[in-house]
């Protein structure tokens, strides 16, 4: 009986590591594979392996380029806060200037119409 639990676990070793060298996994059961990074170990899920260092490098290319991309926007909103803040500020200034020459034609023409009654009296 514990021969046949030997055979059985002997037989799903070399079952398993054929499995991995089917699908390109590294055989866990070596010391040599057992030192390799955690992240190349199996998953417990299935069979699945961590990112290869090409997939990690895209990754990393397409945050830098998506990272890059929202800082360009976020400057683009910023500079057209500013934009809209200076044309308001202008519209103001003009506004003001308007008033103030309104005002101050208000007063020549108030001052005029003084001195001609001052003048027909």
């Amino acid at each position: 009986m514990n021969w046949d639990k030997g055979s059985t676990k002997l037989s799903y070793c070399r079952d398993s590591a054929e499995k991995h060298r089917q699908v390109g996994l590294p055989n866990l059961s070596s010391a040599a594979d057992r030192s390799l990074p955690l992240k190349l170990r199996l998953d417990r899920a299935g069979w699945k392996v961590a990112a290869t260092s090409e997939e990690r490098l895209q990754r990393l290319e397409s945050d830098r380029a998506h990272k890059a991309v929202k800082r360009a926007a976020e400057t683009s909103e910023e500079r057209l806060q500013h934009l809209e803040s200076d044309r308001a500020h202008k519209a103001i200034k003009r506004a003001a200037e308007t008033s103030e020459e309104c005002l101050q034609h208000f007063e020549s023409d108030r001052a005029h119409t003084a001195s001609t009654r001052a003048a027909e009296t």
